[in-house]
């Protein structure tokens, strides 16, 4: 019966360790992850506190067009990332992951790291 479905003895099992005691195959739970845990309105806040921090410059040569700031190019969001978590761990609070902050940074600013065009040696 296997060759005539061409199945293998994995499947069989499989199917078998999925049955309910009424002989019914459980749902299938692919695709199906738990909830989501919440990042505290307090963790999110201490990140935009902290990039607040920083200095932004507006661009020279497009200030009219975009209202983008930049920061420094000697900074970068692992650099950044660090100096939060320090932050945080001096003040005793709690800090979020290096992927939270790159996230809020990301979407909830409109901030970049400059790189100067003038006299880059990729400028045309």
């Amino acid at each position: 019966m296997q060759n005539t479905l061409a199945i293998n003895n994995r499947i069989i099992f499989t199917t078998t360790k999925k049955r309910d005691e009424n002989g019914f195959l459980s749902a299938d739970k692919r695709g199906r992850h738990g909830k989501q845990k919440r990042v505290k309105t307090e963790i999110i806040n201490d990140i935009k506190e902290h990039i607040d921090l920083f200095p932004r410059v507006s661009s020279h040569y497009c200030r009219a067009k975009t209202n983008k700031q930049y920061l420094d190019g000697s900074l970068n969001i692992a650099i950044m990332y660090r100096l939060y978590v320090e932050n945080c761990k001096r003040n005793g609070k709690e800090y979020a992951k290096l992927s939270m902050y790159t996230n809020i940074l990301n979407t909830n600013t409109n901030i970049a790291f400059h790189v100067p065009k003038k006299g880059s040696m990729f400028s045309l």
